[in-house]
């Protein structure tokens, strides 16, 4: 189940106080092993925290002591107290260890144990000592059995302590019990995903510091290890306490709640996450074998993961079992490894099913050095097969290799270039792109797929593929300077002689030379600088995803195409460089975008984009460059940016490329453009989360420009007050005109043909996705009055359907419907405008747009339009001129207008033809890029340092230091 229709149940329940058990279990299930939602998380959490209540405590000496550090965090103390306050088992004390705060901690601490006097509430403050060592001392102090860390900002729901204090009170062996940890805030999933077992702690983390144990563990443990100040203190207590013969159990609950936040300690180990490990495995010799730490450099790289070669074979873990229990060895080390080394066969057969026959065969992994010998053998009769022109045979001994040893990076790496030297493409590129989310952007999985995009490139018959190809293999393997070779002489063989220049400079900040390249001889510096008495400035376009691969097949995937494209098109005026996180899809982006970008086609010498991907600064340092001072954020950039920016323009919907925006932590002092393709609507009556559109206004208020693509927009958004004198513009949208071109080449009876349409149907279309806001359900109502009229009426819906925001439901009353004969749901279809041109009418009825690309294909293609009369709608139609717009108050209207256009086919073929007069005038291409032209010349007049007097007259505010705007 997908997180829309998820998000869309528990919406449902918002009021009703229900927690189903069915859709619980889905909810834990997706934010386990799918993915994260913010609604999802929210809605847990509340459910678990509306059972709880303050408690008044047992007066006895309390069993546990829940001892909170706290640093700054006044904020969220109470909070975090009056979740501890309000466990259902109340035999407890509370430790706040004040840590030498300069906020107002103290004050609240005191606070809080007034407003709860019968609870045992002790407060200590001290001078700045560290997290470990406020633990240590409050654990020092306490009087319980069981201690219970708990940050301040964090969380514990109502049922913590009654379900894991049986657990320690039944298990008298047992030295810990934790749950599993619903993360929220900046990060919204639940963790960990793999299933508990004690020994994976010495190669792998499962729990967080907020788990249950007895205090005389910790005493016998010599508490937290004072050295581990930099973070992983709590990981390094388990790893020690695991090899001491301490077992404890995981429950499967998220009970626990860590908030997730940018600035955190967390945040800050993962920064550094080599050298803790490293500085986890040097303090603990009777566990690791130090000495191999310069062997498994690379593996370190991996979060949350000790490479198992450092553990040593004769590790002695103390025996510490109850009685008819099997004690803790190191031989269940290998058997950890096994069991994860299935899970990877089971999803690699599922994943690639070539290979399915030989992981059902698949024997246990013997040790490193038979592999080797294996290894060897089977690389050598691929070769030999491969030889004797035996593609099959080779691909079968890759696969018995891989089957029987799938974590060894040998035989994955050979059994992804087998495929691919094969032939299976499709196979290769499914297998690595499984390595590659398992072993984080792992440097030879990269490696590999540079090569399958430079083999792709090679036999690509387009030259926006071979473009979108090569730049992928460089930005996969930026140290590859074959992978630099091939796309500097594509570019130089295509004309792009300032680009190729840029590329052997990209190339040599890698350390590449032009000999390494085997390329052509660069252009000369004079043969390649655009002739233009402007100084050019430089922007930096930052999408939260690029392409078909992020945000889907639709019309803001195409806006922000024509956005790009009309910017390249002004490259007298601005070089254009992308800032976009790093995606296995971004190499058929950018060749999808280079397809839809015409100045590759109209400019001599033509423009092109500099791409710089990011990773993630926790997860993928490896490949991130760290020593740069372009992102100070969460993100680090797979290459450096030639220049500063001095304008930064974002675009996509609702907030997500502001947040993004945040996360890369830019810190330049430029002026900055939202390009917004949402109305208040949006945000307003399509989601129901109250805080949404005030969190979109709050968003919007730190920008120097907001732009939307309908004037009507934009006076919604300056209606709000907060926004009212903030700088606002309007650009409309174009579309795809050389696709339209070529789809119109035809006549509409031929494509109707082609399509396999009814020849004599009036065919309605519907282009937009199945959802509530489109309307679909209002047409579907509509088409009882229709019939009745026009026989031969037939209904299209062209375009994905959206469980999560009504689509379903449209189905189900298409489906039900006594007309649904007539009614043919497509789905979303690559070839939508050949539906579009070949049918005789379009209709609209969405409850909120902003500038339809649907609509305006139509005007092209001379396809009339019967739309809803909202939001920048009417600005595309001429009621009664160039189509029909009826009130949604008056839905029957919208019936009346098909009939009566389906009978006047006079009045059709002129609205048809006053649609394509009306795009041509006002929404062109041509038009779009001279809009953005005068847009960039307002912009950069009004913030040039030598144009001061101009800047007093523009009426938008003074550009300001960037990333303290957005964190004030």
């Amino acid at each position: 189940m997908n997180a829309e229709l998820l998000e869309q149940a528990v919406k449902g329940l918002e009021s009703t106080g229900k927690r189903p058990k069915n859709l619980h279990a889905a909810v834990i299930d997706y934010l386990t092993n799918t993915g994260e939602s913010a609604v999802l998380v929210d809605w847990l959490m509340q459910s678990h925290r509306s059972e709880g209540s303050v408690k008044a405590p047992e007066l006895d000496k309390p069993l546990i002591s829940v001892v909170i550090p706290c640093y700054n965090h006044a904020e969220y103390l109470p909070d975090c107290i009056r979740s501890v306050v309000s466990q259902s088992f109340s035999e407890l004390e509370i430790i706040v260890i004040n840590d030498g705060s300069s906020d107002n901690t103290e004050s609240v601490a005191k606070a809080c144990i007034d407003a709860y006097p019968q609870h045992r509430i002790r407060y200590y403050a001290q001078p700045n000592s560290g997290l470990v060592a406020s633990r240590n001392k409050g654990i020092t102090r306490a009087k319980g059995e069981f201690i219970l860390p708990l940050d301040a900002d964090d969380l514990i729901a109502p049922s913590f302590l009654a379900q894991t204090v049986p657990v320690l009170m039944a298990h008298a062996h047992f030295g810990y019990v934790s749950t599993k940890a619903l993360f929220f805030g900046d990060v919204n999933k639940i963790w960990p995903a793999q299933e508990f077992n004690p020994l994976s702690f010495f190669f792998m983390n499962q729990q967080t510091c907020t788990t249950l144990f007895r205090k005389s563990m910790w005493r016998e443990l010599h508490g937290y290890r004072s050295e581990m100040v930099h973070g992983y203190e709590d990981w390094e207590f388990w790893i020690r306490a695991t090899q001491q013969g301490w077992a404890g159990a995981q429950i499967a609950e998220p009970l626990f709640f860590y908030r997730r936040k940018k600035q955190s300690m967390l945040m800050d180990s993962r920064s550094k996450d080599v050298m803790i490990k490293e500085q986890i495995v040097r303090l603990n010799p009777a566990v690791y074998d130090a000495s191999i730490l310069p062997q498994v450099q690379d593996e370190l790289t991996r979060p949350n993961w000790i490479p198992p070669r450092l553990i040593r074979e004769n590790i002695a873990i103390r025996r510490r079992q109850a009685a008819g229990e099997e004690p803790l060895n190191h031989n269940g080390i290998a058997a950890q490894q096994e069991a994860l080394a299935e899970r990877v066969r089971k999803a690699i057969a599922y994943i690639v099913p070539e290979i399915a026959p030989y992981i059902a065969q698949a024997k246990p992994a013997g040790a490193a050095d038979a592999f080797a010998a294996l290894a060897r053998q089977i690389i050598a009769r691929t070769h030999k097969f491969f030889e004797l022109q035996s593609p099959e045979r080779a691909v079968e001994m890759a696969a018995i290799l891989l089957a029987q040893y799938p974590l060894e990076k040998l035989a994955v790496t050979h059994a992804m270039q087998t495929l691919a030297r094969a032939g299976n493409i499709a196979p290769a590129h499914a297998l690595g792109g499984f390595y590659l989310s398992l072993w984080h952007w792992d440097r030879d999985i990269l490696e590999f797929f540079s090569q399958l995009f430079s083999i792709q490139a090679s036999i690509a018959e387009s030259p926006a593929q071979k473009l979108g190809l090569y730049e992928g293999a460089a930005l996969f393997a930026p140290h590859s300077s074959r992978a630099f070779g091939e796309l500097y002489a594509f570019e130089v063989q295509a004309g792009m002689l300032s680009v190729a220049e840029r590329t052997l400079c990209q190339a040599m900040g890698f350390s590449h030379t032009l000999t390494d390249l085997a390329a052509p001889s660069a252009p000369a510096p004079c043969s390649a600088t655009r002739n233009t008495a402007r100084e050019r400035k430089h922007i930096w376009y930052v999408a939260d995803g690029f392409g078909a691969s992020n945000s889907g097949v639709n019309g803001v995937t195409q806006a922000r195409f024509m956005t790009l494209a009309s910017l390249l098109y002004n490259d007298d005026l601005c070089d254009i460089t992308i800032i976009t996180p790093m995606d296995l899809g971004l190499p058929g982006a950018i060749a999808e975008f280079a397809r839809h970008c015409h100045a590759l086609r109209d400019k001599q010498n033509p423009p092109w984009p500099e791409w710089i991907p990011t990773v993630r600064r926790n997860a993928h340092s490896a490949m991130g460059i760290t020593e740069q001072s372009f992102m100070q954020g969460e993100w680090l950039p797979c290459r450096l940016p030639g220049s500063k920016p001095d304008l930064i323009i974002i675009e996509g919907v609702r907030r997500l490329p502001h947040d993004y925006l945040q996360e890369l932590g830019l810190p330049f002092a430029c002026p900055t453009v939202y390009m917004n393709h949402n109305s208040p609507f949006h945000f307003a009556a399509d989601i129901t989360d109250d805080s949404s559109l005030a969190a979109m206004v709050d968003a919007l208020r730190n920008y120097t420009v907001n732009i939307c693509v309908a004037e009507n927009v934009t006076k919604e958004w300056q209606a709000i007050p907060e926004l009212a004198h903030n700088k606002s513009l309007t650009i409309h949208n174009c579309i795809r005109e050389d696709e339209a071109a070529e789809v119109a080449a035809k006549s509409a009876a031929q494509t109707r043909a082609k399509l396999g349409l009814p020849e004599n149907a009036f065919l309605i279309i519907c282009l937009a996705s199945i959802q509530v806001r489109k309307g679909q359900d209002i047409l579907l109502d509509a088409m009882g009055a229709i019939v009745a009229e026009i026989p031969d009426a037939q209904l299209l819906l062209v375009g994905p359907v959206l469980p999560g925001f009504g689509g379903e439901g449209i189905v189900q009353q298409a489906q039900r419907s006594p007309h649904a004969d007539r009614i043919h749901i497509l789905g979303p279809r690559d070839n939508a405008l050949e539906y579009l041109y070949a049918a005789d009418l379009s209709v609209l009825p969405s409850r909120g747009e902003a500038l339809p690309l649907s609509i305006l294909e139509g005007m092209v293609l001379g396809t009339p339009c019967v739309a809803s009369d909202v939001n920048g709608i009417p600005e595309l139609v001429v009621h009664g001129e160039t189509g029909y717009m009826f009130p949604l108050a008056q839905p029957h209207m919208l019936a009346e207008y098909v009939i009566a256009l389906a009978r006047d086919s006079a009045s059709l073929a002129s609205m048809a033809e006053k649609g394509r007069e009306r795009y041509w005038k006002h929404f062109s291409r041509e038009k779009h890029v001279q809009r953005w032209r005068e847009v960039l010349m307002e912009i950069f007049a009004c913030h040039s340092s030598d144009a001061e007097s101009h800047q007093r007259d523009c009426a938008q505010p003074d550009a300001k230091d960037f990333s303290a705007r957005l964190h004030r």
